[in-house]
């Protein structure tokens, strides 16, 4: 084992290189699954000047206590190989927003797209924050079903026939 401590309160350690192209510092921790490199720290601040990446052969967690970001100048893509799950404990709630650009939710699988809540006051809501926002629903081919009574506070407009009874 090789032990490297310092005493006193003002005391650190630095390990420098200059090498300037390829592996500048290794360590090698990993003669079998169950080798762990364990680093404790009160702040932990790692600054890379070029790429970071982070791969692991089993799980990944990220865990905080406080508020936390990810930002990027780039794309950021969060892909789950099973499932993606964005969950948000408290009453806070669950905000996607774009500043540019759109929000698409694409589904390729055979279930569909849900969105669905269990406030039965509250309820779903779609371009409610600004008035004039024009909502679009299915194309010139797509059956549109409603399960229950429909409300309408506004002008209904059809560019074809009206069936059932009035």
């Amino acid at each position: 084992a090789v032990n490297i401590t310092t005493s006193g309160a003002a005391s650190d350690i630095t390990l420098a290189t200059a090498h300037t192209a390829g592996v500048a510092f290794h360590i090698d921790a990993n003669a079998a699954a169950g080798s762990i490199v364990d680093i404790d720290a009160g702040i932990l601040d790692v600054d890379a000047t070029g790429n970071v990446t982070i791969d692991a052969g089993g799980t990944f967690s990220i865990d905080g206590v406080g508020n936390s970001n990810i930002t990027t100048n780039g794309v950021l893509t969060i892909s789950g190989s099973t499932e993606l799950t964005l969950a948000a404990d408290g009453d806070g709630g669950l905000a996607i927003e774009t500043r540019q650009g759109v929000i698409d939710i694409i589904s390729s699988g055979t279930e569909g797209v849900i969105i669905d809540t269990n406030s039965t006051s509250a309820g779903i809501k779609i371009a409610t924050q600004t008035s004039g926002v024009p909502v679009n629903i299915g194309n010139s081919t797509s059956e549109v079903g409603f399960g229950d009574n429909v409300g309408i506070a506004g002008n209904l407009n059809t560019e074809g026939g009206v069936f059932g009874g009035l």
